[in-house]
């Protein structure tokens, strides 16, 4: 079931979602409608990577006023997300420590690295 923000449509918060990422923030579920591409995802694009609003509708096949309601919904809740951006990036830096590549060990194994 999709809960949509009223003041934007096009964005919304799954409480559904099948993502199991460790986070209390209930911010991790908002995403386009109708689509699995996360707030947080186009947040990343355009304020990390430097993409344009149009290039990142264009290049995800999304509207334009999908892109400008994640970004508007990203400043309404700008702690809240990069909160959860942060606990994301922490998680990931835990589970590479405690879970080594294995890919890595057989690389170095071979290559007597």
């Amino acid at each position: 079931m999709s809960i949509y923000w009223p003041a934007l449509p096009h964005a919304y918060k799954n409480p559904q979602s099948t993502y199991r990422i460790p986070t209390k923030c209930p911010w991790w579920y908002a995403r386009v409608a109708g689509r699995r591409i996360a707030v947080e995802h186009i947040v990343v694009w355009h304020e990390q990577l430097g993409l344009s609003v149009d290039e990142i509708a264009s290049q995800y096949d999304l509207e334009l006023a999908d892109v400008y309601a994640a970004l508007a919904y990203y400043f309404a809740h700008r702690a809240e997300i990069n909160q959860t951006m942060l606990e994301g990036n922490a998680f990931v830096d835990r589970q590479r420590e405690e879970s080594p590549s294995l890919l890595k060990e057989k690389f170095r194994r071979r290559t007597g690295a």
